[in-house]
């Protein structure tokens, strides 16, 4: 778990240098990257035991926002 959190605070700080940045191919590099939080966000939530959608990345804004408050609620931040 410990690694996971690692990589989604990697993750998340990647998606706001994007998210400010003007270079080209920015939503490229914004897809992948959110893509790449989300499989690391439900990978860590199976393995605390968390029941998470059985379906390849992006998540939908919303499902992103429940499974985060799920972790925190176990006590997993990042």
């Amino acid at each position: 778990v410990v690694l996971y959190t690692l990589e989604l605070g990697r993750l998340a700080t990647e998606i706001e240098k994007v998210r400010m940045s003007d270079r080209p191919g920015r939503m490229v590099h914004m897809t992948a990257t959110v893509e790449a939080y989300d499989t690391v966000l439900l990978t860590c939530c199976r393995t605390v035991g968390l029941t998470v959608p059985d379906r390849r990345p992006p998540l939908a804004a919303d499902e992103r926002l429940e499974a985060e408050l799920a972790l925190l609620a176990r006590g997993v931040e990042w």
